[in-house]
């Protein structure tokens, strides 16, 4: 509890709500992991903490050429407790965005 009055004092920010996690499963046919990456946070914007990939793969189960990536998403506002809508929101411009300009599917 002392530490976290001394920070205070500092003029740190407390976090205000916990992060919300999400995890997505994306396909493309050409897109690099940086393409993606730069996509994903500029649809994404300052809610998003930390972006993480977590599984790469490319081989028989996918049709030849394409590559599909696992994402970790998390995501908190300093402010305000997040909502599921909030998130969902979020969630639902990267994947449109994704989907749109990038050709990636969505595996559900």
């Amino acid at each position: 509890f002392r530490a976290f009055r001394t920070d205070l004092r500092r003029g740190f920010a407390a976090d205000i709500g916990p992060s919300v996690t999400m995890e997505a499963l994306l396909s493309w046919s050409t897109s690099r992991f940086a393409d993606v990456e730069a996509a994903v946070r500029r649809q994404a914007g300052p809610l998003l903490r930390h972006l993480v990939l977590f599984d790469a793969y490319a081989g028989e189960r996918l049709e030849a050429g394409r590559k599909s990536y696992g994402l970790g998403l998390s995501f908190r506002d300093d402010k305000a407790t997040l909502t599921d809508k909030q998130v969902d929101k979020v969630m639902q411009r990267i994947i449109r965005h994704c989907e749109t300009e990038l050709q990636a599917a969505v595996r559900r």
